[in-house]
């Protein structure tokens, strides 16, 4: 048996298809997905120093995220330890965040003071309308 859709519904779904995966929810609001052609601009982001960190105790955590871009920065890069976003509000206090903007070069900067073994796990630096970066972080006593 084979059924047969018509070529306006295919169409439609494909629509929302496109819709819906050129999106994403990020801090309780929907963000347009990065663009994926020359006119609409490139985006790149990467972590400074590598996939993973190893710290004792009691050091702090400092990690560079940078976001080049061929025609907008992103409007904002959020940052997040496993599945909860860090910001100055964050239970775990001895949180700062700076983000600079230059030519076509977005760098964030995340530093964590006097870290321990629960600041252990993954980070991910999440700029708005371009690509994620993570790093594994592993603190020992």
């Amino acid at each position: 048996m084979q059924i047969e859709f018509g070529s306006t519904y295919l169409n439609l779904v494909a629509k929302q298809w496109a819709k819906y995966r050129d999106k994403r929810l990020l801090d309780g609001h929907l963000y347009k997905l990065p663009p994926t052609s020359e006119e609409e601009g490139e985006y790149g982001t990467h972590i400074v120093g590598g996939g993973a960190r190893f710290l004792q105790a009691g050091s702090s955590l400092a990690l560079e995220c940078v976001v080049t871009h061929t025609r907008a920065p992103p409007t904002a890069v959020l940052w997040y330890h496993d599945n909860h976003v860090l910001d100055y509000d964050a239970p775990r206090g001895g949180i700062s965040l700076q983000v600079e903007k230059s030519g076509q070069q977005t760098s964030s900067r995340l530093l964590v003071s006097s870290v321990r073994e629960s600041d252990s796990g993954n980070y991910t630096c999440v700029p708005v309308n371009a690509p994620t970066a993570s790093v594994a972080v592993h603190v020992n006593n």
